[in-house]
C-alpha cells in the first residue's frame, strides 16, 4: 500500500511534461514571519482562555491596549509585547472539535504584537518563560517560485494537444512527453529506465480510485481546467446549500472545492506550481486531451478526487501568512487519505512543531470512513545538506526525491529520515 501511495506523487513535473518544477529550499536558511508568534497552552490555560470569549477574528476589543485573557501570567506577557489579536492556530471545527480536542489542537494560537523592538526569537523565549505555556515558537514562511505570470490553459493550447497518442496506454496526446511515468529512452537526451515505472500498474489496474481522496496543500489549482475538472473533490452540502453560511456545520462557509488558508476564504486563486502538481497526481486519463495523471484512472472520466488546500497564493497580500497545519487537518476532517505537499523547512532542524502535530491528526484521522488513517508526501529538499529537514523527516511522513531523465540527481537531495 504505502509503495502506491508513494509512486502517486513521485515526480513533482509540469503538465507538459517538460522540465522538473521541484520545490527550491533556501539554502541553511528558514525565513520567519515578523510580529508574531505561535504557543502552545497548558490546558488548563486554555480552558480559562476560551471562557474569556476573545472575539473569533482574534482583534483587540474596544479600547483595549492588548489582548486580555483574564489569565495573569499571559496577560503580562502580552502588555510587554503589545499583543493586539490572539487566535487559535487550528480554527474551530464544529462537529469535529472534540477530535481536534484529543490532539490538543486547540491549545495552539497565535498572538500577534506591534512591539517593533521585540524580533520574532525574543518573543519566542519570553512566552517559553510564561507560565501556562506549553512550547513557543517562530512562524516560518515557506515559498515557491513566484507565479504572477499565470495564465489559465487556452482555447488554442487545447487544440494542440488533441492529437492522438497511438503507442501508449492511454489516448492523451501529450503522455509521450512524459518520460518521468516511463521512459523507453525515445527522446533526445534521456536514459532508458529513468522513471516511475507507471505503466506496469496502469496495465496491472492500478490507475486511481474515486474513492481516494488526495489534498494539494500547494497553490491553488485551476478548477475549470478540462483536464482536472473530472477529478475534484466537491463538497455537495455546500455545492447544494446557501451562499454565506456554514450549511455542513465544519467552521468554513462556502468550501465547495476546497479552502485558500493564505487569505483565510474559499475562494480559490490559480496557481501555477498547484495546477502542475494537481495535473500530475491527478489528469484525467484516457480522454484525448492533454497530459496523464499518474491517479487520473483510465476511462476517461476520472480518477482520485482532489481537493484544494491552498497555501501559497501570489495575489495575496505580502504579510499574509497560510496555515499550513490547519490545511492538513482540514484534508484530514473531510476524508483526504493522502496529502501531496512539495514543501518543507530551509535549514536542518528548523521544526514547525505545530505542523508536525498536524501532520501526526492527518496520519491518524485522514480518510474517512473508507480508508485506514492518511499518508502526508513532502518534499525531501533540493539544497544537498545532511540532516533533519522537517516535515517530511518526520516517522510518520515520506519524503521524495527528483530525478532527471539522465537518472541523475535534479539537484543532490536533501537527507531526510526515510526518504524515498
Amino acid at each position: 500500500m504505502q509503495k502506491k501511495l508513494t509512486t502517486l506523487c513521485l515526480a513533482l513535473l509540469t503538465m507538459s511534461g517538460g522540465e522538473a518544477m521541484a520545490q527550491p529550499l533556501a539554502k541553511g536558511k528558514t525565513e520567519f514571519a515578523e510580529g508574531v508568534v505561535r504557543v502552545k497552552l497548558q490546558r488548563e490555560v486554555a480552558s480559562l482562555v476560551e471562557a474569556a470569549k476573545l472575539p473569533t477574528d482574534g482583534k483587540l476589543k474596544a479600547g483595549a491596549r492588548y489582548v486580555k485573557t483574564g489569565v495573569k501570567q499571559l496577560d503580562v506577557t502580552a502588555s510587554k509585547l503589545g499583543a493586539v489579536s490572539m487566535k487559535r492556530v487550528f480554527p474551530y471545527a464544529g462537529k469535529d472539535e472534540e477530535k481536534h480536542k484529543a490532539f490538543g489542537l486547540d491549545l495552539w494560537y497565535d498572538i500577534t504584537y506591534n512591539n517593533e523592538a521585540m524580533t520574532p526569537a525574543q518573543a519566542r523565549n519570553l512566552y517559553r518563560s510564561t507560565l501556562g505555556v506549553q512550547y513557543a515558537q517562530r512562524i516560518p514562511v515557506y515559498s515557491i517560485p513566484d507565479d504572477q505570470n499565470y495564465l489559465p490553459v487556452s482555447p488554442s493550447t487545447i487544440a494542440r494537444a488533441q492529437r492522438a497518442a497511438s503507442t501508449m496506454p492511454f489516448n492523451d496526446p501529450l503522455l509521450p512527453d512524459q518520460w518521468h511515468y516511463y521512459n523507453d529512452g525515445h527522446i533526445y537526451g534521456t536514459k532508458a529506465g529513468a522513471d516511475i515505472n507507471l505503466f506496469p500498474a496502469w496495465e496491472s489496474g492500478v490507475t486511481g480510485s474515486k474513492d481516494v481522496i488526495v489534498a494539494i496543500i500547494d497553490g491553488g489549482f485551476q478548477i475549470d481546467h478540462p483536464d482536472l475538472k473530472d477529478n475534484l473533490w466537491i463538497n455537495e452540502a455546500e455545492l447544494n446549500g446557501k451562499p454565506g453560511v456554514d450549511d455542513d456545520g465544519d467552521g468554513f462557509v462556502d468550501d465547495i472545492y476546497g479552502y485558500n488558508f493564505v487569505i483565510n476564504s474559499a475562494n480559490i486563486n490559480a496557481h501555477t506550481h498547484g495546477t502542475h502538481v494537481a495535473g500530475t497526481v491527478g489528469a484525467t486519463n484516457n480522454n484525448g486531451i492533454g497530459v496523464g495523471g499518474v491517479a487520473g484512472g483510465s476511462d476517461g472520466t476520472g480518477g482520485v478526487k482532489m481537493m484544494v488546500c491552498q497555501v501559497f497564493d501570489s495575489r495575496a497580500s505580502s504579510s499574509a501568512v497560510a496555515d499550513f497545519g490547519a490545511a492538513l487537518v482540514y484534508a484530514a476532517d473531510r476524508g483526504a487519505s493522502i496529502a501531496q505537499c512539495s514543501w518543507g523547512m530551509g535549514m536542518a532542524g528548523d521544526e514547525d512543531v505545530a505542523v508536525s502535530e498536524a501532520v501526526r491528526y492527518f496520519t491518524a484521522n485522514g480518510g474517512g470512513e473508507k480508508m485506514n488513517g492518511g499518508l502526508c508526501i513532502f518534499a525531501a529538499g533540493n539544497n544537498g545538506e545532511e540532516g533533519d529537514f522537517y516535515p517530511g523527516c518526520l516517522d510518520e511522513a515520506v519524503a521524495v526525491g527528483a530525478l532527471l531523465p539522465t537518472e541523475a540527481w535534479l539537484i543532490i537531495p536533501t537527507v531526510a529520515h526515510g526518504w524515498t
